[in-house]
């Protein structure tokens, strides 16, 4: 990692009152072209809480260590191991495991592509697969060892995002048509409004090509990303203060109740509810890394 990249990156916390304890890096230097953020937290042992993962804009990496001396002394569950999870279609709510330190890096369209060489994405309603089905699995118990040979958590998130840069500035043949899909894919999730005749016609492709391929490296569809595109604009705009009317208007919505029928078939809940939503250190934190997107509710 370069002396300006993410070595050298303040470690930002949070509010460690609750039963999460955050903590996350601003990614800089050959890292930022890949990654939006990376974060740390720690769950407490207590009682699960349900939580709601809304469709976003990232590739999620993740994996766990057990709390305690000694992460790696119940072994490594294959839950433990690195994952990656794809885009969403809706809402999903799980319980997450307590007593653990997770670790989290979110990537761009074009960072997922780079991280699995080019390989397509498994398709799935709740798309969370180990890394190992597409990278070996040395490099990968390399990470986890070296995180649970560190204790410090600043250092064990740099060390995270040098382990992720190495694998994502390294040369990797992917196909040229994947790329272009992953250029596509950005466009529409930043946008939200992206037209996708327009954007075929920059890219000199057919639009039921461009939806092939969408489909093929990315397990989603124009329609999809723009969606979510559109429903993270709202959560950043609501939480700049503009008026929901004022946030409908600017995205393009046909009106306020329009705005309120597409968020709630996405992230399961109002844009009010949406704006208000921090129910927990992670969500707070999630929100500040992002610059106001909404991962969990």
């Amino acid at each position: 990692m370069d002396k300006d990249g993410t070595r050298n990156a303040p470690f930002a916390t949070f509010g460690q009152a609750g039963l999460f304890d955050c903590g996350w890096l601003a990614c800089e230097g050959a890292l930022a072209q890949y990654c939006r953020a990376l974060l740390v937290v720690d769950v407490a042992p207590r009682p699960p809480l349900d939580l709601t993962i809304v469709p976003h804009e990232s590739y999620v990496v993740s994996l766990q260590l057990a709390a305690g001396p000694d992460p790696l002394a119940r072994g490594v569950a294959p839950e433990m191991m690195p994952h990656g999870c794809g885009w969403r279609g809706e809402a999903h709510t799980y319980q997450p495991a307590g007593d653990c330190r997770s670790f989290f890096a979110l990537l761009t369209p074009e960072g997922a592509l780079q991280l699995l060489g080019g390989q397509a994405m498994l398709p799935g309603a709740v798309p969370r697969q180990p890394l190992a089905h597409w990278l070996p699995a040395a490099p990968l118990r390399s990470l986890v060892d070296g995180l649970a040979l560190e204790r410090d958590r600043g250092a064990q998130l740099r060390l995270f995002g040098e382990w992720l840069e190495g694998r994502l500035t390294r040369q990797a043949v992917v196909p040229w048509q994947a790329r272009r899909a992953g250029r596509v894919l950005a466009s529409v999730l930043q946008s939200g409004q992206a037209d996708i005749e327009e954007v075929a016609r920059v890219e000199a492709v057919s639009r039921r090509q461009l939806e092939r391929d969408l489909r093929r490296w990315f397990d989603t569809t124009p329609k999809q990303a723009s969606l979510i595109g559109r429903v993270q604009a709202a959560a950043r705009l609501g939480l700049q203060g503009h008026a929901l009317a004022d946030i409908a208007y600017r995205l393009g919505f046909v009106d306020q109740a329009h705005m309120t029928h597409v968020v709630r078939r996405v992230a399961g809940v109002t844009p009010g509810q949406m704006v208000r939503s921090a129910r927990t250190e992670l969500s707070s934190a999630l929100r500040a890394a992002t610059g106001g997107g909404l991962v969990y509710l």
